[in-house]
């Protein structure tokens, strides 16, 4: 339902029906959009797009109750395409609105969005033209950032059809403090796994040529997909290499120091963890097998003995309950040491304490009372970890990352809370200790978790996929523990479950990955 400013909704006994000269139509999805929405100079009216239905109907109903003489659209874009509303807005998307935008009656349209009149084939001029010749308006768009300064912003419009003679709706001191900016993700593609049951994922490169490449593990077949990348954000087809019984867990690191990443999976079902030594050509040898750990869950790959080798620690969720670290000695051979611990989930690692020695936390599950928390294992500098520390997270916690939410240079966790849709922010205090949870609605089944800072603003931002709603929400950190509104990125497929960041086409933003369990694919968001 469309959301309006100052006025009652659509078909109320005192709608305000006056003309007036300038309406403004906001994506529901944009950072702060109530700041925008209540931050119009005076006479101009604001609406909120509800982004889970068709935005050109709403904006012709809008236009049709407030008999406005201009437009103007804040929303998510990229080259040649709007996000606003439900279905992304594109050249072929415009011709089933025809009817509809021929009705508006606008003299001229400002776009609000991130590079939408950027290059991108023939699409941009086609978007920009074909919407002036729907509407007869002028249109106005940028080539550029939209947004703050800070971010590297401006909310001047570059590019134009016809004579553009109105000006931005907002109020100077609300452009002046807008904190983000109108870039968003795309349209998640997918990638056939070639395999059954995509539940983890990773990247890197697997084949020496500079390029990021993906890896899934395929636990109901038994096997793990290679995805080579080309450099673009697009994918080869996935190359199968058979692993153990129910593998799920993938990491990379180069274990024997030669130069190329190596791959480490963990077997959920044979209670093992393998190793396959990696070619500069992203094919792998034939694996070393680590045996009697059982139903492993993470597998983080890092340097916990101090040594300058790289080792792999395994938690285990069946009957052993135990953390094991599998020591690494730079020529691809490990030896194990053994911690106890209490149905360990999944892990993330830092110093948690300060000591320059990596700690372990893990999320945890007691069936018995339903009680979840967060545990913590403080490092030894040997490969060994602490009697934990525990403490309270929302119901179920699945997934748990590290970051810093308060800007104070100490490690913060947060959890997704699959049972209760939150995730739970716990804000470190440089100790090993940790807060009080902060919960944040967190969408229908969250499973895994991404953290890094997307918006380069210089604070750190979540990324949490919902298996039961089979989508991503994008939590923009403020640095002060505080995020905006989150954003709603559909992935595709169905039951995603991690979440893996990185740069996929060179164009210096993050990008992410996500395995969807049940439909035998991966998401990629550029």
């Amino acid at each position: 339902m469309l959301n309006f400013s100052n006025d009652c909704a659509v078909g109320g006994a005192s709608c305000v029906t006056a003309p007036v000269q300038t309406l403004v139509a906001i994506d529901s999805r944009v950072e702060d959009a109530q700041m925008l929405l209540t931050g119009v100079k005076p006479g101009v009216k604001a609406v909120i797009i509800d982004s889970g239905e068709d935005a050109i109907p709403q904006i012709t109903l809008a236009l049709s109750k407030y008999s406005a003489r201009n437009l103007q659209v804040v929303c998510h874009g990229e080259p040649g395409i709007l996000y606003l509303g439900k279905t992304a807005i594109t050249v072929a998307s415009l011709e089933g609105y025809s009817h509809l935008l021929a009705e508006w009656g606008v003299g001229d349209i400002l776009l609000y969005a991130c590079q939408v009149a950027g290059f991108s084939g023939n699409m941009v001029n086609g978007l920009l033209t074909r919407l002036h010749q729907l509407t007869g308006a002028n249109i106005a768009a940028s080539t550029h950032r939209v947004g703050s300064k800070k971010l590297h912003g401006s909310w001047e419009l570059d590019a134009a059809i016809g004579e553009v003679n109105s000006e931005l709706a907002f109020l100077p001191e609300v452009v002046e403090s807008y904190p983000g900016v109108l870039v968003t993700f795309s349209q998640a593609t997918t990638y056939p796994t070639g395999g059954i049951g995509a539940i983890f994922t990773n990247t890197g490169d697997v084949n020496d040529d500079g390029i990021p490449d993906i890896v899934t593990g395929n636990t109901d077949s038994d096997n793990v997909s290679i995805f080579i990348g080309e450099g673009d954000g697009t994918f080869e087809t996935p190359t199968l290499i058979p692993a153990g019984d129910g593998a799920n867990r993938v990491n990379l690191g180069d274990f024997n120091e030669d130069g190329f990443n190596d791959l480490v999976v963990g077997n959920f079902n044979g209670d093992s963890v393998s190793v396959f030594l990696g070619n500069d050509n992203g094919s792998f040898l034939v694996p070393q097998t680590f045996t009697g750990i059982d139903a492993p869950t993470s597998l983080p790959v890092a340097d916990f003995n101090q040594d300058g080798n790289l080792d792999i620690l395994a938690t285990t969720q069946s009957q052993g309950n135990t953390i094991i670290t599998l020591l690494g000695d730079g020529n691809g051979g490990f030896s194990q040491v053994t911690t106890q611990a209490t149905g360990a989930i999944l892990v993330a690692t830092g110093d948690f304490n300060r000591d320059s020695i990596l700690d372990v936390a893990t999320t945890q599950f007691i069936n018995s009372d339903f009680t979840s928390f967060v545990s913590i294992y403080l490092g030894n500098g040997t490969g060994g970890f602490s009697l934990p520390t525990q403490f309270n997270t929302g119901e179920n916690a699945i997934d748990v990352e590290v970051g810093d939410f308060n800007n104070d240079r100490r490690i913060d966790l947060v959890t997704a809370n699959r049972d209760s849709d939150n995730i739970s922010i716990l804000l470190g205090n440089g100790n090993g200790t940790f807060d009080s949870p902060t919960l944040l609605d967190a969408g229908d089944g969250p499973e895994g978790l991404g953290v890094a800072d997307l918006n380069k603003d210089g604070f750190d931002d979540i990324v949490v996929s919902n298996e039961n709603s089979n989508n991503l929400l994008v939590f923009l950190g403020r640095g002060n523990s505080q995020f905006a509104f989150p954003i709603d990125i559909p992935t595709g497929g169905n039951l995603p479950e991690d979440v893996s960041l990185a740069d996929l086409d060179g164009d210096n933003d993050l990008d992410i990955v996500v395995p969807n369990r049940d439909s035998g694919n991966i998401s990629v968001i550029l």
